[in-house]
């Protein structure tokens, strides 16, 4: 029963689950770049173009030296020129600041230099880089400065209409890709980290067991199926019969009668489990009986909607009660044509007589429930070898399939004990909650009591084994 999926419907997979990180970073980082861009000063940038060349007498300037363009940007973005600049335009500043917002480029093989000067004040803007063309002019003309150098300004300095920062389309498009990518890293390694079950392929793997069935969420705080009183959907009711049809078909097999219901901890659904299968198992033909047995915290008498007793199984146990004594019939209701609602299977009567007038049921199952009766302060031992080996075998002559809602695994010793007298283990794991390290712990004491026949069921899956055909 091993999951086969894509590479790329395992990472669709989760993105899925992590798409919220995703959409978090991207909001934060886009609300915090806006915030920037929103509130900053814009600046603006007056350019010129000068034009270099080296004069050789009589000859025509030699124009295209990539040494010399270089050497001009290089005395361009000297300190000499800068404070020569900030003293003439009357700047409060200093020459290694002027020169951050000073750009001078040139193509290679090219006499053209590009000065730009940027500043949130066109005036000034345009006032420095036409202090620059004053200075570096004067330079060059001053005697034995730069002998044979020729410059001109090919194109005088002048304010660009538009302001070069800040640009808000392009930061925040800039903004949204880092933040998706970055989003997109941290989603993978939160997932890489994330040691709960999250498929069928963690929960085989994890257990070493096959999963054999499936209950999605809508199966948690409902009255099981069948059960009078319950509100099961199609798709639930596909979901629990594929699980007992896995439990009753597949190669394996289930040696029965008696299944034990546990999980790692308290919450993974097991009662929930318990109630449905034994639901379903009734309502499939077969004689059941549930067992509550989690004595600790006793649920499955109040999940299946049955009044609490003065004897059951605690009273059974230490000879006090007689177990045909202690058990109480669930009423199931079953599939109905008739348009007043469906039909009541009055099902294991003790007297095996039916109302006068009552319809012929549409299965000749059975559900009992075997509740825990009443609980002291101190419980003690109350499951030993001496005591439960009877009671099984006495409920064995009584049903097909014993289920046994037990406490969980990790947390108490009952359900240890009751492994090992039972056929089977069903350990109810909760997807997206279950941890590894919990999973890999039920799987090693199992083991050590040399338990084998072991499945895993499902709970809060996100969809049924059906596939999505009721939905």
């Amino acid at each position: 029963m091993n999951e086969s999926q894509s590479p790329l419907s395992h990472y669709l997979r989760i993105l899925k689950r992590q798409a919220w990180l995703v959409v978090l970073l991207l909001v934060l980082t886009l609300g915090v770049t806006s915030i920037l861009v929103f509130t900053k000063e814009k600046e603006y940038r007056a350019t010129m173009k000068i034009v270099v060349a080296q004069s050789g007498g009589d000859s025509q300037p030699d124009l295209g030296s990539q040494q010399l363009s270089q050497t001009m940007k290089t005395l361009i973005e000297s300190d000499v020129v800068a404070r020569r600049v900030i003293r003439n335009a009357g700047l409060d500043t200093t020459p290694p600041k002027l020169l951050k917002k000073v750009h001078v480029t040139f193509r290679p093989d090219s006499s053209v230099l590009d000065v730009s000067y940027d500043s949130t004040s066109k005036e000034q803007a345009k006032a420095v880089v036409n202090e620059y063309r004053e200075v570096f002019g004067d330079l060059v003309d001053e005697k034995g400065t730069l002998p044979g150098i020729v410059v001109s300004v090919f194109d005088p300095p002048h304010v660009q209409p538009d302001p070069v920062s800040p640009k808000p389309a392009k930061t925040l498009g800039f903004a949204a890709a880092i933040a998706i990518a970055l989003g997109l890293m941290l989603a993978f390694a939160r997932e890489s980290l994330d040691d709960r079950i999250r498929s069928r392929r963690d929960a085989e793997e994890w257990f070493g067991a096959p999963v054999v069935g499936t209950l999605p969420k809508k199966a948690r705080g409902t009255r099981p199926a069948g059960v009078a009183g319950s509100q099961e959907s199609e798709g639930l009711l596909a979901a629990l019969n594929l699980l007992r049809v896995n439990l009753e078909f597949s190669p394996g097999g289930v040696a029965g009668p008696t299944i034990l219901i546990t999980s790692a901890l308290s919450g993974e659904g097991k009662t929930t489990v318990a109630g449905n299968l034994g639901s379903v198992l009734a309502m499939g033909g077969h004689r059941v009986i549930c067992v509550e047995a989690d004595l600790r915290r006793p649920a499955l008498r109040g999940y299946m909607g049955v009044p609490p007793q003065a004897e059951g199984l605690l009273e059974v146990l230490n000879g006090e009660a007689e177990v045909d004594a202690a058990l109480q019939t669930i009423e199931l209701v079953g599939p109905s044509t008739n348009p007043a609602g469906p039909r009541r299977l009055g099902l294991g009567r003790k007297n095996g007589a039916r109302p006068s007038g009552e319809v012929t049921p549409l299965i000749s199952g059975e559900l009992r429930i075997l509740p825990v009766g009443n609980v002291p302060g101190h419980i003690g031992m109350a499951f030993t070898a001496e005591k439960v080996a009877p009671l099984i075998e006495k409920l064995r002559d009584r049903a097909d399939f014993i289920i046994i809602d037990s406490s969980p695994l990790l947390t108490l010793a009952d359900s240890l004990l009751l492994a090992q007298h039972s056929d089977d283990v069903l350990v109810v794991a909760r997807q997206g909650q279950t941890k590894k390290d919990k999973a890999e712990a039920v799987r090693a004491r199992l083991h050590v009591l040399g338990i084998e026949r072991i499945g895993v069921v499902l709970t809060d899956s996100p969809s049924p084994e059906s596939g999505g055909y009721y939905q």
